[in-house]
């Protein structure tokens, strides 16, 4: 079976899990909502993660590099526009004797060419070799490099994978890289699930525009006919397995047409959910075994006063 077979068999049976393919949320429209709501006040994970890297920029540098006498590059995976790391870059661009290679990796070209034009104008020790990928269901493939390479999957992004999912990913990685190489995360912590669900609810509806655009995905390339608008955003918190769950609730009775085949037509009733994300929260314990199930070592955490996030830098044995 394909993918367009495998999300197809998801409609079988309500409730509607689609959480494999979450990565649907991102094409070029759904990055640039992403952005705009990184941007907003309520949406803690991106300014918290930023005063990390702003406190303890040098030492992440340095830890980066460890002993290697070699040029270190740096890999972002999801990257988007990429102006969160740049007090870090410039850290790691100023420990080096040649420009700093910055591998941008992204499934929008509109913000690559941003994040190149921007970069490399405010950074003259940096060259950006932007990389147009969806690293979840396309294979990464680095170029040889001569030196240490630092990939980095910040933001927070680790925990739209299930744990076994998120070790696996990292394991996948893992495998491109060589021994010594880091991989520097940005990983949300538990706590109170008040400041959790702030995070994933605005009054001015960009989640929800941001979180619809699933929908119609579904409608331009798998042949769906949503009513994008009959459906509700909604962020529930999973005592029990620690995440926010993201699903989009029927707002009516309707019928929802597959133009690929009348045999997966959806009947919804009022209150219906298609569930398409999780986002999960991490304690030490978990960061810890997360680290090991993927085959790596933990090298340092860095947190922010409240200990609300953590970056992570583990390393390949």
């Amino acid at each position: 079976m394909g993918i367009s077979d495998d999300l197809l068999s998801c409609f079988n049976s309500c409730p509607y899990v689609l959480t494999e393919f979450s990565w649907l949320l991102y094409d070029e429209r759904g990055s640039a909502l992403f952005e705009h709501i990184s941007q907003r006040p309520g949406y803690y994970i991106p300014r918290v993660e930023q005063q990390i890297f702003e406190a303890n920029a040098e030492d992440i540098a340095t830890q980066a590099q460890g002993d290697c006498k070699n040029q270190l590059r740096v890999v972002e995976l999801g990257a988007g526009i990429a102006d969160r790391v740049a007090t870090l870059l410039n850290a790691i661009a100023q420990r080096q004797t040649k420009p700093l290679y910055y591998i941008p990796v992204d499934v929008s070209s509109t913000a690559l060419d941003m994040t190149k034009t921007t970069m490399e104008s405010c950074m003259p020790g940096i060259s950006v070799i932007p990389k147009t990928v969806n690293y979840v269901t396309e294979k990464l493939e680095l170029p040889n490099f001569i030196g240490r390479t630092l990939v980095m999957c910040i933001g927070a992004s680790i925990g739209n994978f299930s744990r076994e999912e998120a070790a696996m990913v990292l394991e996948k990685i893992r495998h491109q890289l060589q021994t010594g190489d880091g991989i520097l995360l940005g990983i949300d912590m538990f706590k109170d699930p008040a400041i959790i669900l702030s995070g994933y609810c605005d009054k001015n509806g960009l989640q929800e525009k941001f979180h619809r655009n699933f929908l119609r995905r579904l409608n331009r390339e798998f042949g769906y006919n949503f009513d994008v608008d009959q459906f509700r955003h909604q962020a529930i918190w999973n005592e029990r397995e620690s995440r926010v769950e993201l699903v989009l609730e029927s707002s009516c009775s309707q019928r929802v047409q597959c133009n690929h085949n009348i045999e997966k037509n959806i009947d919804f009733i009022t209150g219906d959910k298609v569930h398409t994300t999780n986002s999960y929260k991490y304690t030490y314990e978990q960061i810890i075994k997360l680290i090991k199930d993927a085959g790596l070592e933990l090298e340092k955490i860095w947190n922010d006063e409240n200990k609300w996030f953590s970056v992570v830098l583990a390393r390949v044995p």
